[in-house]
Formats: structure tokens, sequence, C-alpha cells
């Protein structure tokens, strides 16, 4: 367990930076008594393991559509509009 005084976290702040992305706790002193505890968050640890922008970007592509495809959504749309006796 890591150990800061106050005027430590003024001085050190790099250092202290450097424990919290490395997922380290650090315990905050003042007047010799612990007073305190940092500790990182734990979304910021988990976003290096998140998937890359570019899967998430192929997933949210729409599907391309064919010909036939569209005929059948036009002629169902029709149908619903004027009803199942259109031709």
């Amino acid at each position: 367990m890591n150990f800061m005084s106050t005027t430590d976290l003024r001085t050190k702040s790099s250092q202290l930076i450097k424990l919290l992305l490395a997922g380290d706790s650090v315990s905050l002193l003042y007047r010799s008594k612990i007073v305190g505890q940092i500790i990182p968050q734990e979304d910021q640890l988990e976003s290096e393991k998140k998937q890359p922008l570019s899967y998430l970007l192929k997933k949210l592509r729409p599907t391309k559509n064919f010909p036939q495809d569209y005929r059948k959504a036009y002629r169902k749309r029709l149908k619903k509009e004027y009803g199942k006796y259109f031709s």
C-alpha cells in the first residue's frame, strides 16, 4: 500500500497519476494520521479493454438492400395503405 502526505500531493502529483493509472490505491496522510484513500476509477481502467472504434462502426452500418428488397418493401407499404386487394 502506498502512502502520500498532503505536501506530496503538490510536489509529486505525476507519481500519483502513474500509481492511479497502474491501478494502485494511495492512502493520504495528514499530520501522521490516515485521513483518506485515493482509489482509481474502474471505468478508466476498463476503457483500455473496450473494443476498437472501427469494430463498432462496422456493427452500426446499415445492411445493403437489393432491388428485390425494395420491391417487397414497396408492395408491403402499398398493401398496408390501400388494402389487401391492391394488385
